[in-house]
């Protein structure tokens, strides 16, 4: 995609011949030139807007300049763009709005708009629902910086990134920071469904729109499935029809052969796969891929995950994150953007589909029961952190984790705060779409690449208002979503699940807790969870299950080298890691000597290890 970006200054006049050198002067990708891009900058007195795009397809920058309103918008959404100078521009749906933020607002799509209103002297700057468009601020003095483009924001302000140490603990922890948090001081993050008003009174913002459950009290699992499909499939068309032509990147799961099956029939759209295995040509993955593909006669492109990629890779992967995901999570989706790259540059992606559907709660049969709520999102809290302050020490000076390893469950609770449902799964499911989505899936490679673009139909508006819908004991465990999609797809109702090995069950399960189970729960209220959860984390055996992501790193030989070259040649990185006690991790891990649960959770430590070092040289010391 492009990048958008705004700079509001309280005092003095916009210096534009300034800000063109320095926005053409960027580099999005490393060795680019700037002559291959479209620079569009907009002053207006103390307010700049810029865009940065390359004008070949797919379109991901659209902007209207008029003499009442002027609108960028990185992304896209069901608005028409040669209405907005009447001062009544219209969305899908046929409703007029005399305010064009109202408008915007009311408008569904995956974009970040900056809208600037000449009259009233205001910027607006306004998200979707989800924030499919991650956006970034800065606050410096009497001047505000936004941009979508991280690394950009820190060229145009010429801002010296230093670590944000809860956001980086946050990362090694989660796999994303949480919230408003990045892994940078000062620079906060939009959240979902916000609006933001910068005037001459200063910075407003506000949330137009906040995910809620609100659960049926009862409705036909199979007429509800069918609503529910329709709604899915409407959104896949609307989408496949704004780019044209592309792939759906498919893998052995659930969300992905959804949307590929939605796809209309005569669309120009093949199915894309990566080979997750070093071992063999076939995993369950590729194997059940490859049968969906060929039960839905679409053209199949099967791509193998080349090693050493991570280190070969490296610096454009930290320019397009930030580092604000584990490095090795964006080096599989690169595999993507190549593809893309060959072709139409546009992929449909399943990504959020798990998290209304209900994945990231956990097999507990609680979950479904109100009266443990607080229990269940204790437990999840102290869960979903994957590592123990025994295994961080590894890594990290002790009075780094002596004051912000405590805050870690304090941003959780914050964020589960904000959240409501009245059973645990509700809420889990929306931290995910709240606060996951947003900072791990959305904040990949492929969303500040200038050459390629994507869109996730698991986000269209109907669709997510009809699954927050959903009672605890169909989200439960995909309750629901398994039988959808057998229900409404019957010539895939043989392929196996992947993850499980096992074809989709083609009914809905009656989850109820028994009496024991019941009893159980009402004890386990009465003791204290957080300390529970840490003895049973401290006493879990170690799983040896096999982890494509720790074998692809241990041998990036290449990767091991640089790391550690890194570690030695900037010595403020002493500030927040152990240096020997880092040496000794790499000689652990190169051994196969385990510091975490798992090869898996193994992986995810080693990854963030790497990501923080090597943000350390491509991002801090640009700076």
């Amino acid at each position: 995609m492009g990048l958008i970006a705004a700079i509001c200054y309280k005092n003095g006049s916009v210096d534009t011949d300034f800000i063109r050198r320095k926005a053409e002067s960027f580099a999005v990708l490393p060795r680019e030139e700037a002559s291959a891009y479209t620079h569009l900058i907009w002053p207006d007195r103390n307010m700049i807007l810029i865009a940065k795009c390359k004008g070949k397809p797919p379109t991901q920058v659209r902007y209207k300049k008029g003499d009442l309103f002027s609108l960028m918008t990185l992304g896209f959404h069901d608005l028409d763009y040669s209405r907005l100078e009447s001062g009544k521009p219209q969305c899908g749906g046929g409703l007029c709005f005399e305010n064009p933020a109202r408008w915007i607002e009311r408008s569904e799509g995956e974009f970040v708009s900056l809208l600037l209103d000449h009259r009233a002297q205001e910027l607006h700057i306004i998200n979707d629902r989800f924030a499919a468009r991650p956006f970034y601020a800065l606050s410096e003095g009497t001047t505000v910086t936004f941009s979508s483009n991280l690394l950009f924001l820190f060229h145009m302000t010429s801002y010296t990134a230093h670590p944000d140490p809860l956001g980086w603990l946050q990362i090694f922890s989660y796999g994303h920071t949480v919230g408003k948090t990045t892994n940078v001081k000062g620079i906060w993050k939009i959240r979902p469904g916000s609006h933001i008003v910068v005037n001459d009174k200063g910075l407003h913002e506000q949330q137009y729109w906040r995910l809620r459950h609100d659960p049926l009290d009862a409705a036909d699992p199979a007429e509800y499935a069918e609503r529910v499909f329709h709604a899915f499939r409407d959104s896949v068309v609307a989408r496949s029809r704004i780019f044209g032509r592309g792939f759906v990147s498919l893998s052995g799961g659930l969300d992905s052969r959804l949307a590929a099956a939605a796809i209309p029939a005569n669309s120009d759209y093949s199915l894309f796969t990566f080979i997750n295995s070093f071992s063999e040509k076939d995993s369950p993955d590729v194997r059940t891929a490859r049968q969906v593909a060929q039960i839905l006669g679409r053209e199949h492109h099967i791509r193998p995950i080349p090693p050493g990629e991570v280190s070969r890779m490296a610096e454009m992967l930290i320019r397009l994150t930030a580092g604000l995901v584990p490095i090795h999570h964006p080096a599989k989706a690169f595999q993507a953007i190549q593809q893309m790259q060959a072709g139409a540059g546009f992929k449909m992606g399943g990504g959020p589909g798990d998290s209304l559907a209900g994945a990231f709660c956990s097999s507990s049969i609680h979950n479904i029961n109100p009266r443990f709520v607080r229990m269940q999102v204790e437990k999840f809290i102290c869960q979903r952190r994957r590592h123990s302050w025994r295994t961080l020490r590894t890594l990290f000076r002790p009075e780094i984790l002596q004051e912000y390893f405590p805050r870690l469950d304090a941003s959780m609770h914050e964020a589960f705060s904000t959240l409501a449902g009245p059973a645990s799964v509700h809420r889990t499911s929306a931290w995910a779409m709240v606060f996951r989505q947003p900072a791990f899936t959305f904040s990949g490679p492929i969303h500040n690449h200038p050459d390629v673009t994507e869109a996730s139909p698991h986000l269209g508006y109907e669709y997510a208002d009809l699954m927050l819908r959903l009672p605890a004991s169909w989200i439960f465990q995909k309750n629901f979503y398994k039988f959808m999609i057998w229900h409404c797809l019957p010539a895939l109702r043989e392929v196996i699940y992947a993850n499980t090995g096992l074809a989709l069950p083609g009914k809905m399960t009656g989850y109820r807790p028994s009496f024991r189970k019941q009893m159980t729960g009402r004890v386990e209220c009465l003791l204290p969870t957080h300390p529970m959860e840490e003895l049973r984390r401290r006493f879990r055996k170690k799983i040896a299950k096999n982890s494509f992501e720790y074998e692809w790193l241990r041998t990036d030989d290449r990767l091991l080298e640089e790391v550690r070259a890194i570690l030695r040649q900037i010595p403020a990185i002493g500030e927040f890691l152990d240096i020997d006690s880092c040496e000794g991790y790499f000689d652990d891990f190169k051994a196969g000597v385990l510091h975490a649960n798992s090869l898996a959770d193994e992986a995810e430590l080693m990854g963030c290890l790497t990501t923080f070092l090597y943000w350390f040289r491509f991002v801090s010391l640009q700076g």
